[in-house]
């Protein structure tokens, strides 16, 4: 091989060792910048899904929880519980700790939105506030609700585990 040949190649390997050190450390810039958008993203997220996401606001006035009552169990939308009719009034249950943190700031109050049936879920739920609360007003809110009112409402377009519970 001639002088000229081994230049041209050894010019050749250099430039291919520049552009693939530009191509790995462009690589690792993407996976940094990813990483850090990820974390904002997580923060913006965060910071979306404050409490009361499924509120009706009333201003001033107060604003009302939705609570969605079945045949034998009550759903509470913002935490993703189910609870079974009998343990709806436990002390320590989930309903009793969500009504208190509801109950906890003057004008709220929880809504209850009623499914074909759940009308006897729902009066179990009214009668343990009546119970946790024996001195003290609370206010409930309630809306008889069917298939067809959840469509309209875009409730249709809650998770997977509310449509399972309402289809049985």
């Amino acid at each position: 091989m001639n002088k000229k040949k081994k230049s041209e190649i050894g010019e050749s390997i250099a430039s291919i060792e520049v552009f693939g050190g530009v191509f790995a450390l462009l690589i690792v810039l993407y996976v940094i910048m990813n990483v850090f958008s990820s974390f904002r993203l997580e923060e913006r997220l965060d910071a979306l899904s404050n409490d009361g996401e499924y509120k009706i606001s009333w201003g001033e006035n107060g604003e009302g929880y939705v609570v969605i009552a079945y045949p034998d169990s009550l759903f509470i939308i913002e935490n993703g519980k189910f609870l079974k009719s009998e343990s709806i009034c436990n002390q320590e249950g989930a309903f009793v700790n969500y009504a208190n943190t509801v109950y906890s700031v003057a004008k709220n109050q929880i809504i209850f939105a009623i499914l074909e049936n759940g009308v006897t879920t729902m009066k179990q739920a009214r009668d343990c506030l009546q119970k946790v609360y024996p001195n003290k007003r609370v206010s409930i809110g309630w809306i008889v609700i069917d298939d067809q009112t959840m469509k309209s409402i875009k409730l249709n377009d809650l998770p997977y585990y509310m449509k399972d519970n309402n289809e049985r």
